[in-house]
């Protein structure tokens, strides 16, 4: 059972680990208050939230690695300067990842790609047709990424990634372990991995049970901010904290 000591250990771990401010949230006012330290919230208690970095990909503070990536069901604006007629606003990424852009034959491949690299896709299709095009593209609605944290944490929740966050991340938002809390952490990949850091690959087979492909962490080494005790989350990872035995 971890007691005030492993409570302050993990509180003072969140207040340096390295990517704390990769996320801002918004809590939905159903999950706005604690519950008691010494009850673990059940699964219907759990609300939504979204989860917030920077809202533009330039921002050098953020890595090329945690940078977000267009995913299926995002919702894009996609302008042209001083071409009004061509803009494509609330445009949503479909199934396979692409979009329609006026004047371009076929469609354009978004997914896998930030806001500053789909900018140049577009910029370079559409040199045949604009004078000098200067595309920006900003994600409007962030839809692709859900994941959530249940179990026995103060604050069940879910969220909408707007970057890419790693675990440590999630636990601070969920504001840290009950006192029944156990020693582990369980993440449960609900959907394949991503292709987008290795296009190349091939997909994993679809027949593979994903709901019972889970990954065990020890706590200790997630507060440590070891990389392998502190992975990136990807869409549909639930992270439960069961409670102690």
């Amino acid at each position: 059972m971890i007691g005030n000591y492993r409570l302050f250990k993990f509180l003072k771990a969140l207040t340096t680990a390295k990517a704390a401010v990769a996320l801002i949230f918004a809590m939905n006012a159903a999950t706005g208050a604690q519950p008691p330290a010494s009850t673990a919230p059940s699964p219907a208690q759990v609300g939504t939230a979204s989860a917030t970095g920077s809202s533009r990909v330039s921002d050098s503070r953020v890595s090329a690695e945690a940078r977000y990536r267009i995913g299926p069901g995002d919702v894009l604006d996609v302008k042209i300067l001083n071409k009004p007629q061509f803009n494509r606003e609330g445009v949503r990424v479909n199934q396979r990842g692409t979009i329609r852009i006026p004047l371009l034959k076929g469609e354009v491949k978004a997914a896998c790609q930030t806001e500053e690299e789909l900018e140049v896709v577009i910029t370079d299709l559409l040199k045949e047709y604009v004078l000098d095009p200067q595309v920006t593209v900003q994600i409007r609605e962030y839809l692709s990424e859900p994941v959530a944290v249940l179990g026995a944490v103060r604050v069940p929740s879910r969220f909408q990634l707007h970057r890419r966050v790693r675990l440590l991340d999630l636990l601070t938002y969920a504001n840290g372990p009950t006192e029944n809390a156990g020693l582990t952490i369980q993440v449960v990949h609900t959907e394949p991995a991503a292709a987008c850091s290795h296009p190349s690959s091939e997909p994993e087979d679809s027949t593979e049970n994903l709901a019972s492909h889970i990954d065990y962490y020890k706590l200790e080494d997630t507060l440590q901010n070891d990389e392998k005790a502190n992975p990136y989350m990807r869409p549909g990872d639930v992270v439960s904290r069961p409670p102690a035995a």
